[in-house]
């Protein structure tokens, strides 16, 4: 089992971009779907979320190598995949997108990951048609 210490360094080192000390974390216990140990409950977001809202898609490839659940979810009910599409990181969005990730998923506010991509982003935006993502309204 993971320990918070192991917990605290994934995501110290996430928040650094630091891909070699991410590595070091899941080898010594990290686990790649923790939520964040040092928030308090409201802000309980996953590792995989956090590495996809920095847009590195170098730990995002690490976690999803180390078992990261694709379609985790987060407070408020954001995936990595909606949070790689808010901040507009069209390599995060592609590797979550070939791992699985559902583009279909909707936050606790009814937006889908194509929902919260900027309009001015039209390689994302391509990306997330080609695996069936729609702008539609919320239901």
């Amino acid at each position: 089992m993971a320990s918070e210490a192991a917990d605290t360094a994934l995501f110290e080192a996430i928040g650094r971009d630091d891909v070699a000390a991410v590595e070091h974390a899941l080898a010594c216990g990290a686990d790649p779907n923790a939520v964040d140990p040092r928030w308090p409950a409201p802000f309980l977001f996953r590792a995989l979320s956090t590495a996809a809202a920095r847009g590195n898609p170098e730990i995002v490839r690490s976690l999803l190598a180390h078992g990261a659940d694709v379609d985790g979810r987060d407070a408020g009910g954001g995936t990595a995949l909606i949070w790689a599409c808010n901040g507009g990181f069209v390599e995060c969005a592609r590797l979550l997108l070939e791992a699985g990730a559902d583009v279909h998923l909707r936050n606790d506010d009814g937006y889908t990951a194509y929902g919260r991509t900027p309009r001015n982003q039209r390689e994302l935006i391509e990306l997330l048609r080609t695996y069936g993502g729609t702008r539609g309204p919320a239901t």
